[in-house]
């Protein structure tokens, strides 16, 4: 799988975007359909799976927990 850059521009500022796919056309083919897509949060890091080890499956898991605490209001029992 390749990374495919694309850049646009917003309010005079030139913005890129990165989409994995297996080729050109399928990267043009996954911007087509970004209008229909939705924000799923703020990236925080991007951490390497493959080199990371057991740290970031780790460093997830907690974020995962205490955001899923947070977002459901849930306080400490």
């Amino acid at each position: 799988m390749n990374t495919y850059l694309f850049s646009y521009q917003y309010q005079g500022v030139r913005y890129s975007l990165d989409i994995p796919a297996e080729s050109r056309g399928e990267a043009e083919e996954r911007l087509k359909v970004m209008p229909w897509g939705r924000c799923d949060g703020t990236l925080i890091a991007r951490i390497p799976a493959v080199s990371g080890g057991w740290l970031p499956a780790v460093v997830c898991a907690v974020r995962n927990w205490f955001m899923g605490r947070v977002l459901e209001g849930r306080s400490d029992q």
